[in-house]
């Protein structure tokens, strides 16, 4: 977790007031994958708001402007790599657009922080068609998605405990809660859980900002209502089957995964508390519970 650790710290020790003033971190960086390279430019925008000459300004909202760019082609995309819904690196997208979130409000910089916003709506949309509405796994999140840690046999693996955590706080949901110790354990010097950054950072943007994410999470109730006028750009088609008894989503094939696994369906029981996931691209996932008849089938079509 070598960049991805740096570039954490960077963004919350900002957030806390306690960046080094003398190091730009993220600036001018370009290399890795597509969340190190979103967690470098919003590190970046916020050391140069604070402490940088108007030249670095400017190169870090280059970088900003760029990776809002990338979103508009591709949610959770950058380039040739697109990571969209994948459980192991929500964290670090969430993290990013949070913390922009946050950055932007607090320089009354509008523009980037309406983007962000609209970078939330987009994820929240799609995480509440794949939410769990009652049962055992009530407001969690099972959903197919590029780079997983999933292993067959143990179906918790396919999921992200952050990112539940993370779409019941935004949603105002009463499911999913943790103590107040578990989001201070993301920040936590000597036995950090950076894999909770995300969720420490919306915590204490919700905490400080009335609806700073401007609508994100009425775009997602309205989204279980039928409304899917907030729909982001997805690289791959997503198809999502919902019935009263459970839900299947599934990529049937997807491009530029880096070369990790990735998860191409997964599949839930809501009134037997039961999800799986499938490594395979496959035409034909397993069946809903309910059968495929009077489910609501929705088609989010890939851009290419």
């Amino acid at each position: 977790m070598g960049t991805d650790k740096v570039m954490i710290w960077a963004i919350t020790d900002l957030l806390r007031g306690l960046a080094d003033p003398t190091r730009p971190i993220g600036l001018g960086f370009t290399g890795e994958t597509p969340n190190h390279r979103a967690m470098a430019a919003v590190a970046a925008y916020g050391w140069t708001r604070r402490y940088g000459t108007p030249s670095q300004r400017q190169q870090a909202e280059s970088q900003v402007d760029e990776l809002l760019r990338q979103q508009e082609l591709a949610h959770c995309a950058w380039g040739a790599v697109d990571e969209c819904l994948s459980p192991s690196h929500f964290n670090f997208w969430a993290l990013s657009f949070a913390a922009l979130a946050w950055l932007a409000l607090e320089t009354r910089d509008a523009p980037r922080a309406a983007a962000a916003a609209t970078w939330w709506r987009r994820e929240l949309l799609l995480l509440a068609l794949l939410s769990v509405p009652r049962g055992r796994l009530r407001g969690r999140i099972v959903a197919p998605g590029h780079r997983t840690f999933f292993q067959p046999g143990n179906p918790p693996s396919g999921g992200s405990v952050t990112r539940d955590v993370s779409y019941a706080l935004a949603l105002g949901l009463r499911f999913n809660r943790k103590p107040e110790a578990w989001f201070a354990a993301a920040v936590d010097r000597q036995h950090p859980a950076l894999d909770r950054a995300a969720a420490w950072c919306l915590l204490h943007l919700l905490r400080a900002q009335r609806d700073p994410l401007a609508g994100a999470a009425a775009a997602a109730t309205a989204a279980l209502r039928g409304d899917l006028g907030a729909l982001p750009p997805l690289r791959d088609t997503l198809r999502i089957v919902r019935t009263g008894e459970g839900h299947v989503g599934w990529f049937a094939s997807l491009t530029a995964t880096g070369g990790q696994p990735a998860q191409y369906w997964a599949w839930c029981d809501y009134d037997g508390g039961l999800q799986d996931y499938g490594l395979v691209p496959t035409a034909e996932p397993p069946t809903p519970p309910g059968g495929w008849d009077g489910g609501w089938s929705i088609v989010i079509p890939g851009v290419g």
